[in-house]
């Protein structure tokens, strides 16, 4: 009969180690979150402020505290009798982003709002959805 050899008890011992080692990194890095920024996070949006003006421009102070980025899909302006899609200014929302977004009517669009009024607004996003928050309409126009 032929005698059969295996590996040494030396070689098992390392791959046994190495196999080891990397479950518990793997572990380590699921468990305290590491891996997601790796993995490109995920977005956490607020919209704490929002001004309205008469011309339909909305000015909104986003806030992503999230890891991960976020792309504005639409903005749409409700008036309660009317709805109108309105184009950002920027349409990426990088992970811990602070700042203000603009979004305007198209061109060629004309909105008429009266101060005072109070409108719904509804900011779509890629991975956070809708975002609804109402304002009252400021006199003037952005600038």
């Amino acid at each position: 009969m032929k005698a059969r050899k295996g590996i040494s008890p030396v070689i098992a011992t390392v791959i046994i180690v190495a196999v080891a080692i990397a479950i518990s990194i793997a572990v380590a890095g699921w468990l305290f979150g590491l891996w997601s920024g790796l993995a490109g996070g995920s977005p956490q949006i607020q919209i704490s402020s929002a001004t309205v003006y008469e011309d339909g421009t909305v000015e909104m102070y986003v806030v992503n505290s999230g890891s991960g980025a976020d792309k504005i899909i639409k903005v749409t302006l409700n008036t309660g009798t009317n709805t109108y899609t309105l184009q950002p200014n920027t349409t990426e929302i990088p992970a811990n982003f602070k700042g203000w977004v603009t979004a305007t009517p198209p061109q060629g669009t004309t909105i008429t709002l009266t101060p005072g009024q109070t409108v719904s607004i509804t900011v779509t996003f890629e991975k956070s959805g809708d975002v609804p928050l109402q304002a009252v309409v400021k006199a003037g126009t952005a600038g």
